[in-house]
């Protein structure tokens, strides 16, 4: 029997074990072929990948090893187990920073916030994990509860962090929320201080302390955070604006601005 259409024929027992169909004949174990899975996805992929357990991307059984190798290959590990791709897991990252993400995050390689991001959004992140509090990182405003979508609208604007347990945002802010930067390619910088403005007086308004950290204080920022907790324990009752600079005065609110000293 000619060899190639020996292999051929291994490949398609192969395939049909699995339920999928051969769409083009076999040319060398290199070189891809068209395949129909049982959920009738067409893929293509070499004999070979196929032969060591490669299979179509788009059926549930392979994403999560697809998602697995992933997170294997990043150094990390996953540390729950789940059945839908929408499920919340928890991972650790090869660093040791244990972090909540999806299976199709980590598909769309979105890895560990506390190794990305800048210096000030780290320190966030590390402080709270450190003290077993719960937060989400990049919240919109339409997907916080007491936000009234009838008020300035800021639903589609994101909060670097919210903690549920203290009803506070947090905001970390860099030079160009400051300061007019030539090269940095965004908002133009009247603009972007609008939205901080909007955003906080809109957070504040419905019932949200937020707390609004410039980038001088990235070096202090854990014991910035210790302060503000305290602080919020001690007026739990009330919302209030929580600030690390005098930088902040173009937020022009009315209403109790709290100043968290970034030197103790």
């Amino acid at each position: 029997m000619n060899r190639k259409i020996k292999y051929q024929k291994l490949l398609v027992l192969s395939i049909k074990a699995k339920g999928g169909k051969l769409l083009t004949p076999y040319v060398r174990s290199d070189v891809k072929v068209s395949v129909k899975c049982k959920q009738d996805h067409i893929f293509s992929c070499t004999p070979k990948s196929i032969k060591s357990g490669k299979w179509c991307s788009e059926c549930p059984i392979q994403k999560k090893i697809n998602a697995k190798n992933i997170i294997e290959k990043k150094g990390g590990e996953l540390l729950s187990k789940y059945s839908r791709e929408t499920t919340i897991i928890r991972v650790r990252c090869g660093r040791g920073h244990i972090f909540k993400t999806t299976q199709k995050k980590v598909l769309l390689r979105k890895w560990c916030p506390m190794c990305s991001g800048s210096r000030g959004e780290i320190e966030c992140s590390v402080y709270l994990n450190s003290k077993g509090i719960e937060f989400f990182k990049e919240v919109k405003g339409k997907n916080l509860e007491k936000i009234d979508i009838h008020k300035v609208d800021i639903k589609n604007r994101r909060f670097d962090f919210y903690v549920p347990s203290h009803n506070l945002l947090i905001e970390y802010d860099g030079r160009q929320h400051f300061s007019d930067i030539k090269f940095y390619n965004g908002t133009p910088f009247k603009e972007r201080q609008k939205i901080d403005k909007d955003k906080t007086i809109v957070a504040l308004e419905c019932g949200y302390n937020v707390l609004r950290i410039d980038n001088n204080s990235s070096h202090v920022i854990r014991r910035i955070l210790g302060k503000t907790l305290e602080l919020i324990k001690l007026d739990i009752n009330s919302s209030n604006l929580y600030i690390t600079s005098e930088r902040y005065s173009y937020l022009d609110h009315n209403n109790k601005m709290v100043y968290v000293q970034s030197k103790f």
